[in-house]
């Protein structure tokens, strides 16, 4: 079986590169690959076409007996594959169950037509619609407080033969949004060949390097700063610990929104670590380097996280959000925290226990890991993968080569071209 796979791929700084950097490594045994990005790639050991920069490399695609594109929320790295997926009909991997910053993406004109596309109601929400685009802040609309307030999901997976998604949540909210076709409920990987990799007799050194004591509880937050990751809950909960005398660092892997204020406002400058973006192998060290991780969410685009099925990986104890996709996962192997006015406290609860005793956060983490490794294992997530690929071949009446969707490369230009003004007329409005 020959497969197209689309995907933003290494160095781009997005967990669904190096998601799929590992997932295209566990299928290349399993079938024939066609892989499609634009823009800059890392060698991954498989030749990567440049759609955007060769247009005409779209004919490849076209030729390949199913389609896998991964989408997420960032307009830089998926609005391509929004175009493509629309066009040529494959299995849509939905990374997020909103949308809204890659409606964004195309402007404010871009976006008020997506939510029109995707309103059931379109003329007696376009009042409505114009009047969320102006809550914005100097009429910037990727800067929107309440972008899950709108999803804009049924355009974009109208089409898609089927979807994949990584938890209930994420089909419960794809199925509101108007898809009826098959959806399959896949796992997210996890990366055995990289953090089977980490030296772990260096752990000690990394901790030292990082200025953490071999008596200090390192707590560790990896990922895209931004609100929703809660911050100030969590930087109130190392306050709290700290105000009870405990011995406990916390260490912030990731860029985003800045929280050196909020460092401030808690007093904790000599606890707090923040280190940025990494590379892979050093985001698998300090995963390997800390004590427990802290993954909360609120409210819940209803993304997975990446971050957690590593740190799971890792034998970590981790604490999360009740919500959305992480209150899926069984109290066995995780400790959820509510979102509501006792989310610090209860965070700090769970860190203190785990501070005056190691063992039983230890023996969760363990649980937890060994429950991930196999579930999550990449040749398990690579054969649903595939299974999906071969359901879309068996159940299109028209097989993907005979598709009228791109007749030619010159098809495709003109239509490509026709997208970048559309883009531009969005900019204007």
């Amino acid at each position: 079986m020959r497969i197209a796979y689309f995907s933003p791929l290494p160095p781009k700084r997005t967990g669904i590169a190096t998601y799929s950097k590992h997932m295209l490594k566990a299928l290349a045994s399993k079938v024939d690959l066609e892989v499609f990005d634009h823009g800059e790639t890392e060698d991954i050991g498989l030749p990567v076409h440049d759609y955007e920069e060769h247009p005409s490399l779209l004919s490849i695609a076209e030729q390949c007996d199913a389609c896998i594109y991964h989408l997420g929320n960032n307009p830089t790295f998926h609005s391509r594959i929004r175009e493509v997926a629309l066009r040529l009909p494959g299995v849509l991997v939905l990374h997020d169950a909103v949308l809204y910053f890659l409606a964004a993406g195309r402007g404010p004109g871009g976006l008020l037509r997506e939510m029109q596309a995707c309103s059931t109601e379109s003329s007696e929400t376009l009042a409505k619609s114009i009047a969320f685009c102006e809550e914005v802040p100097d009429g910037n609309v990727l800067r929107h407080p309440r972008p899950e307030a709108q999803p804009v999901l049924r355009s974009v997976i109208s089409s898609a033969r089927k979807l994949l998604v990584h938890g209930e949540t994420t089909a419960k909210l794809a199925r509101e949004a108007g898809y009826e076709g098959a959806i399959g409920v896949v796992p997210l990987l996890c990366y055995p060949d990289a953090y089977s990799e980490v030296d772990k007799t260096l752990l000690p050194q990394i901790r030292t390097k990082l200025g953490v004591g071999p008596d200090d509880f390192l707590v560790g937050c990896f990922g895209f700063v931004a609100s929703t990751k809660r911050p100030e809950a969590i930087l109130r909960a190392i306050a709290q610990l700290v105000k009870c005398g405990l011995p406990v660092k916390l260490m912030v892997v990731g860029i985003g929104e800045d929280i050196v204020p909020l460092v401030r406002k808690y007093g904790l400058k000599d606890r707090v670590i923040t280190l940025g973006f990494v590379s892979d192998s050093e985001f698998q060290e300090l995963l390997a380097a800390v004590d427990a991780v802290v993954n909360l969410r609120y409210p819940s685009m209803g993304e997975a996280s990446a971050t957690l099925v590593q740190a799971l990986a890792h034998d970590k104890p981790c604490v999360v959000t009740d919500h959305g996709w992480f209150a899926e996962w069984s109290e066995d192997h995780v400790s959820k925290v509510s979102c509501g006015e006792n989310e610090a406290k209860e965070v700090s609860a769970i860190l203190s226990s785990w501070i005056k005793n190691p063992k039983a956060a230890c023996a969760i983490g363990v649980r937890a890991g060994n429950f991930v490794k196999e579930r999550h294992h990449p040749d398990r997530v690579a054969s649903m993968y595939v299974d999906a690929a071969k359901e879309t071949v068996n159940n299109s009446e028209t097989h993907l080569s005979g598709s009228n969707i791109l007749c030619d490369s010159g098809s495709w230009m003109a239509n490509h071209l026709a997208n970048r003004t559309h883009q531009v007329m969005n900019d204007i409005l």
